[in-house]
């Protein structure tokens, strides 16, 4: 007989409710919920089923939650993100090893895989960052210029180009300092308005100066009335002070969230989130993250040429990233994320940030493709862009970032093979390229990358088998290949990945029987085979699993009884068995089995008998409730 049936501690409590009907509630909502600085963190899974009664993919959701709350909450307590990362962007409970950074090359470029030849593009050749400037080109965007040379960043300026927005001057002509004035006295035979026209203007259009309503004459208007600029006027960071103030003003400064001691007559290097070099005062790090920015980034963000940290993750900022971040060439660190920027991050001026280790974009509204260009940044450590706009394929110049230890491009629409040169990113420990437009196989030269710790390849078109080979990334600790078009078996050599927690191949074209192997991997936790077309036995190992908790075979023409030792694992809190052809006595539970599980399918089946009494749930508000609810049938 068919057996309709669900235990569930959500069910049966509304089936108490509703004097124990046939029908099933709505258990469809999924929630997500904001957490921290603006983290989107995992909530409760309140249920499995959609209004269908298919299975929710909430181990497609698990991985999309928790990119930067630790870096988040670290900012909230000591006003900076740490250079190194302290964790990486995935669940808690999965930790990357720690390794040994082996430099890149110091040409910055890579050998090509065994019959394969890379010949660089005209733009791909990285551009020196002590000679890299920049030109208008014929269509007023930035290109490299083809000889011009770049001033060192303690002389670069900025002067306005034809359009009103800044372009570096040619020939890198500095501009005017105090030393450089006559007299000694910058001040001398001129007033301060007079004077700092001069000064600015050598940076931003005069017209735009003292024009008032705009940010740039706002800033200028608010010098001109500063007792420490009229104390201050022949420093040699009074440009520093005017780029400060213009950022102020562009990014709605007046309704920060903080903003102590900005536009005081104090040091610009005693304003909040602004931290300098004590050696010449010069701005090294600009942290305003979570601080309810808004507007845009401003052209004179070039004035702060010594930075090495910008961090305006979770604002409201928006419009492009300034061709004048180019001015800032020992930049280390930018983290742009959670924004509403657009555009395309991987501009000419980003591709001159050569000194860049950590560049994160992720969650704004960027669109473009990664170019070719890409090798440039041979520093990077750790590379984000998640959560965009992204399209196009991945070029093979990417295998020149050597020394990445993540890369998190999930949710674009990135499409194409994966690209054969990843077998020389050899530091990575981390890469999410899940919920993209990516085909073919996994590369055969993936298989190389010992350092990886999570791979997440999950909600693409990749098809071909699961190779063998995959055996050999033994640092997996998250394996996700679910919804992809993957077919043939499970290889048993799998069974190596001994340090997998999670490991999720559901919604695919895998067939055959589920290899009797996890007893070596006796860290798991999640094993999502659901929607497959396996057939044979439950393997019995499934359920020797000391810390198994959520295990999902549904969907698949399993066939013969389930395992007497199904009840065994102490932490389960899903079994999912439905929709197969399973047969034979639903086996006894005893006393104190099944204590933390919430959700239970058998039904579309052929069992007989009835459920043992009683399964004892988790209930609401974290008690415990015995509930007997005995096999309704038709």
């Amino acid at each position: 007989m068919l057996l309709k049936a669900i235990i569930s501690c959500s069910v049966l409590r509304q089936a108490l409710a509703n004097g124990l009907s046939d029908g099933l509630p709505d258990e469809a909502a999924m929630a997500r919920q904001k957490a921290g600085a603006g983290k989107l963190e995992k909530d409760t899974i309140d249920a499995i089923f959609d209004e269908d009664g298919t299975l929710s993919a909430m181990w497609e959701q698990e991985a999309k939650r928790a990119q930067l709350e630790t870096r988040r909450l670290f900012f909230s307590n000591h006003g900076s993100m740490p250079l190194v990362p302290t964790s990486s962007p995935v669940p808690a409970q999965t930790a990357s090893p720690s390794i040994e950074r082996t430099p890149a090359p110091s040409s910055g470029t890579f050998s090509p895989a065994s019959g394969e030849t890379l010949s660089p593009s005209s733009e791909g050749t990285p551009a020196p960052s002590s000679a890299g400037t920049l030109s208008p080109d014929s269509g007023g965007t930035l290109a490299p210029a083809s000889e011009e040379t770049l001033a060192p960043a303690s002389e670069q300026t900025l002067a306005p180009n034809s359009g009103g927005s800044l372009a570096p001057v040619s020939g890198g002509t500095p501009a005017p300092s105090p030393s450089q004035t006559t007299g000694g006295d910058c001040l001398e035979g001129t007033t301060l308005d007079v004077y700092l026209t001069t000064l600015l203007s050598s940076i931003t259009s005069e017209d735009i100066i003292l024009d008032t309503a705009t940010p740039q004459g706002r800033a200028f208007a608010a010098m001109i009335s500063d007792p420490f600029v009229e104390q201050n006027a022949c420093s040699e960071t009074i440009d520093q002070r005017f780029g400060l103030m213009t950022f102020y003003y562009s990014t709605g400064g007046e309704e920060w969230s903080t903003q102590t001691s900005w536009l005081t007559d104090s040091d610009e290097c005693t304003w909040f989130g602004v931290i300098c070099d004590d050696a010449d005062s010069r701005a090294t790090n600009l942290t305003l993250g979570v601080n309810n920015l808004s507007g845009s980034i401003p052209e004179e963000i070039s004035t702060l040429y010594k930075l090495t940290r910008l961090e305006l993750f979770g604002n409201n900022l928006t419009s492009t990233i300034p061709a004048g971040i180019a001015n800032l060439t020992e930049l280390a660190v930018i983290d742009l994320e959670e924004n509403s920027l657009t555009g395309t991050p991987l501009s000419d001026a980003v591709m001159q940030l050569t000194s860049l280790s950590q560049a994160f974009f992720s969650r704004n509204a960027f669109e473009g493709t990664i170019p070719t260009t890409i090798s440039n940044l041979a520093s990077l450590q750790d590379f984000w862009i998640a959560a965009n706009s992204m399209s196009g394929s991945l070029p093979i110049d990417i295998g020149g970032l050597t020394m990445l230890r993540s890369l998190i491009m999930y949710e674009n629409a990135f499409d194409g093979p994966l690209p054969e040169t990843f077998s020389f990113l050899t530091n990575i420990t981390n890469m999410q390229l899940y919920d993209n437009d990516f085909s073919g196989s996994i590369p055969s030269s993936m298989f190389g990358l010992t350092q990886l710790s999570v791979l997440l390849l999950d909600g693409n078109f990749l098809d071909g088998s699961i190779s063998s080979e995959i055996s050999f990334l033994t640092a997996l600790t998250d394996l996700r290949l679910h919804d992809n078009n993957f077919d043939g078996v499970i290889p048993d050599d799998i069974a190596f990945l001994s340090s997998l927690k999670f490991l999720t191949l559901g919604d695919t074209m895998l067939n055959g029987a589920i290899p009797n192997v996890f007893t070596l991997m006796e860290g798991l936790e999640t094993i999502d085979l659901g929607n497959n077309m396996h057939t044979g036995i439950i393997p019995d190992s499934l359920f020797f699993l000391p810390l198994v908790s959520r295990v999902y075979l549904q969907g698949n023409d399993l066939t013969g009884a389930i395992p007497v030792s199904w009840s065994d694992p102490p932490n389960l809190i899903d079994l999912f068995l439905n929709d197969n052809l399973l047969t034979g006595s639903i086996p006894t539970i005893d006393d104190g089995e099944f204590a933390n599980l919430q959700e239970l399918t058998l039904q579309y089946n052929s069992l007989t008998g009835a459920v043992p009494e009683p399964p004892v749930c988790l209930a609401s508000g974290g008690r415990t409730r015995a509930v007997i609810h005995r096999l309704r049938w038709r």
